[in-house]
């Protein structure tokens, strides 16, 4: 009785398809950071590079917000001066009011939208992302519309949930908590 032959070597590339068939795409995602419970391997961002993206995204955020309320300024005028009506542009009135409206639709959609996709403009310059804590995936944008909730609670006792970042080990301010999310540097 002949023995059979032994199995091909695994570390060989998998046979090119059938002709007429599609191959599989040669793009894989990348791995995500499983599990990520406290990990000293992981480079999770520290207090001042996250301060320092943030000021980047400030910047960002007024420059859209003045272009976008020079704008409506002038199209508010035209349009007063069109009709003859009178504009009340006293404090707390209601063009400041709009001005305010704006001004905070402006900001929640741009972290809102930048967080759920992985990070912000500011975020990118020194490679950033809000990852989930478990997963290590984008936080998607129901999860950073919660960060940013976070965030604003963070910010309104004298800026003590974005200032805990310094003392964590994994780094996360309160609306990291409150999102499950964690930022790393990579």
């Amino acid at each position: 009785m002949q023995n059979p032959p032994p199995p091909p070597p695994s570390d060989l590339p998998p046979p090119p398809p059938p002709p007429g068939v599609l191959a599989p795409p040669a793009y894989a995602p990348p791995p995500a950071l499983g599990g990520l419970g406290y990990n000293p391997g992981i480079p999770y961002a520290g207090f001042w590079i996250r301060f320092a993206a943030v000021i980047i995204d400030s910047v960002i955020v007024f420059v859209v917000t003045l272009v976008v309320e020079i704008v409506l300024a002038i199209v508010i005028g035209l349009l007063a001066r069109a009709t003859g009506a009178a504009l009340d542009v006293s404090q707390g009135g209601p063009l400041t009011l709009l001005t305010y409206l704006v001004s905070f639709t402006i900001s929640i959609g741009y972290f809102v939208y930048y967080w759920g996709m992985g990070s912000t403009r500011g975020m990118r310059f020194f490679r950033l992302a809000v990852v989930d804590a478990q997963t290590g995936l984008p936080i998607g944008f129901g999860r950073a519309a919660m960060r940013y909730l976070g965030y604003v609670v963070s910010v309104l006792p004298c800026y003590i949930g974005l200032i805990w970042a310094a003392f964590d080990p994994k780094k996360p301010g309160w609306h990291d908590k409150l999102a499950h999310s964690v930022v790393v540097q990579g």
